[in-house]
Formats: structure tokens, sequence, C-alpha cells
């Protein structure tokens, strides 16, 4: 992670910024969003932050529709880079740990 005047901005923040996204990071959600200018959609990815959930929406605007999201792999590769930067994969791992503790000791 860096710092911009007095905002951290972290590597998959600067990712999400070289697609094209804004950042918003309020109440205990991070959302990365923007707008197509070829067709009128709404992209938006949302990082529930206290929940460890991602929303990934499209929303036609034109049709006032939501549509199938479609994921390139730049931004699979910031979503992916802002899940590592927010510890989730250590805390599935601890997880999953535990759990496997947990069946073995049931198992003796």
């Amino acid at each position: 992670m860096f710092w911009i005047g007095v905002v951290r901005v972290s590597e998959a923040d600067k990712m999400f910024e070289e697609l094209g996204y804004e950042i918003e990071n309020e109440n205990g959600f991070i959302l990365y969003n923007k707008i197509s200018e070829i067709n009128d959609e709404y992209k938006a990815i949302v990082f529930n932050v206290s929940k460890g959930l991602i929303d990934i929406r499209t929303d036609d605007n034109l049709n006032l529709q939501v549509i199938t999201t479609v994921l390139n792999m730049q931004e699979l590769k910031a979503i992916n880079k802002k899940v590592e930067e927010l510890g989730w994969n250590e805390w599935r791992r601890k997880r999953s740990y535990w759990r496997s503790k947990k069946t073995n000791w049931r198992s003796t």
C-alpha cells in the first residue's frame, strides 16, 4: 500500500483505478464502480468487509435491468488482490484448519 496525500491507496485500488473504476469506502463497504460509455452499463464490485462477502453486479441503464456480469482477467486479478489485502485468504485458512481439528477430534 502507498499513500496519496492523506488517503491510503492499496495496490488493488490502483489496479481498479487503471481499469476505470471509481472507489468509495464507507460504512464497512468498499465499492468499485464504473459506467461503460459504449452501452451505458453500470458495473459494481462491492466488498462487505465485516461479513467477508463480495457482491458483483451489472445494471443495464438503458433497459433498466440487472444483467449477467462478465469479468475480464484484469478485474479478477484486482479482486483477488483486494481479497489478499483484506486478509480474507488467511482467515479462511485458519477457519478451515480449526474445522479440520474439530472433525479429527470427533472421529477419534
